[in-house]
Formats: structure tokens, C-alpha cells, sequence
């Protein structure tokens, strides 16, 4: 377990060790499960590695009047999901605020990051990167299956951007 800190360098650069885990997770994972309040671009490292490698993604994040998961990404989820099998993404009412993501077969991120630019690239985030070997031992494992498999309270109606239909469906409405 190790603890990760993104953040500006006295030089003006932007260090980011949440990027340097999923680089190395990216080379082990076969699955992906993501669960984030926000969700700004697809080219968030996340979605654009999964997609492009052919890895499992599922994708928790909020849905309401804020847009916290940008229409532009709803659209192309919308879109990839009636091709991409590989694809999961579910959506979920105004209270959802985790930032949890699992690389399977790596470990998991428990933190204050979100798949947005801003998280990615320029902000101060904080969090732990537990290994999949350390999961057992810290009794992590039954509780993140738990917590992916749980169905968190739905969206109440899911319309244009709702990712209804097939495997695109709110949280919940399955």
C-alpha cells in the first residue's frame, strides 16, 4: 500500500503518481472498475487505455442537473456501448461521490480523484494505491466486490442521456 500525492513541483512541473500507477496497471489489468463523481473528457487516461487496449471498463458516476459527467461523454458512451462489449457505464443520482478505481489484477485507488482533466493533470489529489496482493491481508477485497456490486440508488428517469437499453442502463434500473 503506498500513499499518492499529485501536485505542482516547486519547478512548476506536475507530478503525478496516480498516473504512474495506472500506467503500470495498464500492463497487468484485464478489467477495469471505475467509480467517480466526475467525469469531464474521454481522453481521461482510464477510458482512452481501456478502450484502445480492448480492456473491460465499467464506469460509475453522477448523473443530474450539474452535469458532473459531461453530455459529450454521455454521447460517445452511449455510442461505444451499442459496439463495445467491453464497455459498461452506469449512472447515478446526485448524492454519488466516490473516487474508487480498481485495476484488476493490480489494485485499487481509494482517493480524491476523478476521471476529469483537471484531476489528472493540474490538481492537488491525495489517496492510497492498495496491491491486489495487500487486498486479502487488509480485508479490502469483500468490501470493494460489495461496493461494485451493489446497486446504488438510480437516476430517476434516464432520457436522452440516460444511457438506457442493453447493458447502457441507469444504475439500478436493471
Amino acid at each position: 500500500m503506498h500513499f499518492v500525492l499529485s501536485h505542482r513541483s516547486e519547478k512548476g512541473g506536475f507530478r503525478s503518481p496516480l498516473r504512474a500507477a495506472h500506467r503500470a496497471a495498464m500492463e497487468s489489468t484485464k478489467h477495469v472498475q471505475a467509480a467517480v463523481a466526475y467525469v469531464s473528457t474521454i481522453t481521461n487516461p482510464i477510458i482512452a487505455d481501456c478502450t484502445q487496449r480492448g480492456i473491460r471498463l465499467q464506469v460509475w458516476s453522477r448523473h443530474d442537473a450539474t452535469l458532473p459527467t459531461a453530455l459529450p461523454v454521455l454521447d460517445w458512451a452511449n455510442k461505444r456501448m451499442k459496439t463495445d462489449a467491453n464497455l459498461t457505464w452506469r449512472l447515478v443520482g446526485s448524492f454519488y461521490h466516490p473516487k474508487v478505481i480498481w485495476w484488476r489484477g493490480y489494485g485499487v485507488y481509494i482517493g480524491s480523484a476523478n476521471l476529469t482533466d483537471a484531476a489528472w493533470n493540474s490538481n492537488s489529489e491525495a489517496g492510497v494505491v492498495v496491491l491486489e496482493s495487500e487486498l486479502d491481508v487488509a480485508e479490502l477485497r469483500q468490501p470493494l466486490e460489495d461496493f461494485f456490486c451493489r446497486r446504488p440508488r438510480s437516476i430517476p428517469r434516464a432520457g436522452r442521456h440516460g444511457l438506457r437499453g442493453g447493458r447502457a442502463a441507469a444504475a439500478g434500473s436493471q
